[in-house]
């Protein structure tokens, strides 16, 4: 968590910032006997400093902003809107045969420019690290790949590179599970079920019984996640109950080290390790 949000911080995609934590992430799965490679795409960032970024421009007008005297004259508006490209790359590691069914997990790595990204969404990836020291000495009969993915902030662009390579190995994903911003010190994280098989989530249902900071939620309609299961893919998606009360801490300063409780970090670990194992 230190090394992500304290020591590198701000990893928006191009950045040093986003390299340096890539390596660490690939450094730290082949540190755990994994295999790894990357893939490699173009991202795209807009300096826009009132919002957050993505490849489509936004804007939001302040309460009592001038503009609104003139709703009922002909307006134009202008967006002084700089479009900045860089190099981006998705991590992917993988224990077992590429013939066996997969189980992929998945977190994004990147960050917006001001804040250090704690909960969104370096726990994420610290999850991600503790189940692949987990599981180093997995050798059951599926493939496990664990993916840090890049340009989440960036309208989900690592998400459809990668998603592009699944849905042609469609029939072969047995669960996707995406962890995104786990482990708030105020609320529960929550797990989400999507076209998941009634006995794949009993036995789910039966280890997260055994954490009691772990909840069972419903599906979520909204966020890049649900790219995936809209395809069809059976699927999990982990994160903490905060982004309808809480979500002013996202993507801003306050998203620091202090909002994170390790141990629900080390929990969801837990948790997915059992799940896996189980299947």
């Amino acid at each position: 968590m230190k090394a992500l949000s304290l020591h590198i911080g701000e990893r928006p995609v191009g950045s040093e910032g986003n390299r340096k934590a890539t390596k660490i992430f690939r450094d730290e799965l082949e540190f755990f006997g994994w295999n790894t490679h990357i893939q490699e795409f173009n991202g795209v960032d807009c300096k826009n400093e009132e919002k957050e970024s993505l490849n489509i421009p936004q804007f939001y007008m302040k309460q009592n902003a001038s503009i609104l005297k003139c709703t009922a004259k002909a307006t134009t508006l202008t967006l002084n809107i700089e479009s900045l490209y860089g190099k981006a790359y998705n991590v992917i590691g993988k224990k077992g045969d590429d013939n066996n069914k997969k189980i992929v997990i998945a977190s994004h790595i990147d960050s917006n420019k001001s804040p250090s990204g704690a909960i969104d969404n370096s726990a994420g990836v610290v999850v991600l690290l503790l189940l692949a020291d987990l599981l180093k000495d997995y050798s059951g009969d599926k493939q496990i790949e664990m993916v840090a993915l890049n340009c989440e902030n960036q309208y989900a662009v690592g998400k459809e590179k990668l998603l592009d390579n699944k849905i042609s190995q469609k029939d072969d994903i047995l669960l996707y599970i995406n962890v995104d911003s786990p482990g708030y010190r105020f609320t529960d994280t929550s797990f989400s079920f999507y076209n998941v098989s009634k006995n794949k989530r009993e036995k789910a249902n039966k280890v997260l019984h055994e954490f009691p900071l772990i909840a069972d939620a419903p599906e979520l309609q909204e966020g890049s996640q649900c790219i995936f299961f809209k395809k069809g893919l059976p699927g999990i998606t982990i994160k903490s109950k905060l982004f309808k009360d809480n979500q002013g801490i996202m993507h801003i300063a306050k998203d620091g080290l202090t909002g994170v409780d390790c141990s629900k970090l080390v929990d969801v670990s837990l948790a997915l390790n059992s799940i896996i194992r189980s299947l």
